[in-house]
């Protein structure tokens, strides 16, 4: 059983629900859950007289809990509020009702899609190193995240388990390989490289198929004019028919005088009184 106040602690890379606490049969008695869709984080449990009450935390420091880096994420469930801390920063208090008892007498659920409840749900993709329910509210505000590398304080922090100095010869055998980091950004544009040395002859391609007529060309040089050889002779050919009459010539000149005529025949006189 879950006393009336404690804190749930958990070092996280997100989840779809972190911890579910059921009773039999199935019935939901503490959640805490984390939200893609709406980067929200919310706690779930049954006050005092059996009443479910959610408290939903949304303000700008719950979003960075998405942004794919480990954080620390303390619940503290106090007797009339609920308070987060994220990475050993205090970030919100809400009121609440009283908690109820919370029994283990059931199963309970880590890392669990919202959508798929009970002892056989689906898993959601997440990364968790580690999760604690300390019946103390003191012992959150006390911690100081030394376990979060790029948070801790070597003069504040006690030193890290089994720590010690190791020289050049008394190292181990190598670790395994750590997870594939993200995609750095794009790198400087690089230097030109050489020409590439000439490729092989490639085949003869298959002929193509013919291209369209051309336009006409321009109008060519006139070309040289020589004499010909003279044609052969025609053959005669048909008389014509007669053509139609022609106009009155001119007036022509005077002819020469005619030769004398011969002496005629000789003729009596007669004289008339």
């Amino acid at each position: 059983m879950l006393y009336e106040h404690y804190a749930l602690a958990k070092l996280l890379k997100c989840a779809s629900y972190l911890i579910c606490i059921n009773n039999l049969p199935s019935n939901n008695n503490l959640i805490s859950q984390i939200i893609g869709n709406s980067k929200t984080l919310s706690y779930f449990n049954k006050d005092e007289r059996g009443e479910s009450q959610t408290i939903t935390f949304n303000n700008e420091e719950v979003k960075k809990l998405f942004y794919g880096n480990f954080h620390k994420v303390h619940i503290l469930v106090n007797q009339n509020s609920v308070k987060l801390i994220v990475d050993c920063q205090e970030i919100e208090e809400k009121m609440a009702n009283p908690p109820g008892n919370i029994t283990t007498n059931g199963f309970e659920s880590l890392g669990k899609l919202a959508k798929s409840r009970g002892p056989k749900g689906k898993s959601a993709a997440f990364e968790i190193q580690s999760f604690d329910i300390i019946c103390s509210l003191g012992w959150a505000i006390r911690d100081k995240c030394c376990d979060i590398p790029s948070m801790r304080d070597e003069a504040k922090c006690p030193a890290l388990p089994h720590a010690c100095t190791c020289s050049q010869d008394s190292k181990g055998p190598p670790g395994p390989p750590g997870p594939a980091g993200q995609i750095g950004g794009k790198g400087p544009r690089g230097e030109t490289g050489l020409n590439g040395s000439p490729g092989s002859t490639g085949t003869r391609g298959e002929p193509g198929a013919p291209g369209p007529q051309g336009l006409p060309g321009p109008q060519g040089p006139n070309g040289l004019s020589l004499p010909g050889e003279p044609g052969r002779s025609g053959m005669k050919g048909d008389a014509g028919e007669p053509g139609v009459a022609g106009r009155p010539g001119l007036i022509g000149r005077q002819g020469p005088s005619g030769s004398p005529g011969s002496e005629g025949p000789r003729v009596g006189t007669f004289a008339v009184i």
